[in-house]
């Protein structure tokens, strides 16, 4: 009857996971099997830390759908809107460009406008609200006193042709400046298609 321990080196060793035979490799000193012990657990806790962060993302907008009639023909509904949305709510080069570029002479003032607009990257809903009191109690950051935060994202959001390549839509190719629109959401600035919500881009 092997041992537990018998069962787990042996897994180790068979293991199609990167590094995890390292750990418990016979002929490997003890302080690179406890190197690779600590790289596994670093990737094992990140991620779990990304799934939870994915899964409380997904709690907060769930789908729901009714029925309001089963006799009404489904040849008649609406193809449902599509949105999608990019994770990178803003593009370091258009900062670098557009924003951080002013702050030249002033290596200061250029470093916590850089550390803000990090941080409205990954501000989402619901802590929107959080921004300005997050900003308070962070002396590296600042407020975009003279900036319209809104304007300032749409700057700096990636555009249709930096997210697509090309866009289908029953099988014929189309651009995809011409079937997407832009779309407000919980997520920020995203790009809807057959949305009846969302804003036409000139």
């Amino acid at each position: 009857m092997k041992s537990v321990k018998t069962f787990w080196t042996e897994y180790c060793e068979k293991s199609s996971l990167h590094g995890l035979r390292y750990v418990v490799h016979k002929e490997a000193a003890p302080w690179e099997r406890l190197l690779w012990a600590v790289l596994m657990a670093v990737a094992s806790v990140t991620i779990l830390v990304h799934l939870y962060a994915s899964w409380k993302s997904f709690s907060y907008s769930s789908i729901q759908i009714v029925v309001d009639d089963p006799r009404f023909p489904l040849s008649k509904i609406d193809f449902p809107a599509v949105t999608i949305c990019s994770i990178n709510k803003i593009l370091y080069l258009k900062a670098k460009r557009l924003v951080l570029s002013k702050y030249e002479n002033e290596p200061e003032l250029k470093k916590k406008y850089e550390n803000s607009l990090y941080t409205m990257e990954f501000l989402q809903y619901p802590y929107y609200k959080d921004l300005p009191s997050f900003i308070e109690i962070n002396p590296v950051l600042t407020n975009f006193s003279q900036e319209n935060i809104s304007d300032l994202m749409l700057k700096l959001m990636p555009t249709i042709d930096e997210m697509f390549d090309t866009c289908y839509w029953r099988g014929t190719g189309f651009n995809c400046s011409e079937i997407l629109r832009l779309q407000r959401t919980e997520e920020g600035f995203c790009y809807s298609f057959n949305s009846k919500t969302s804003e036409r881009m000139a």
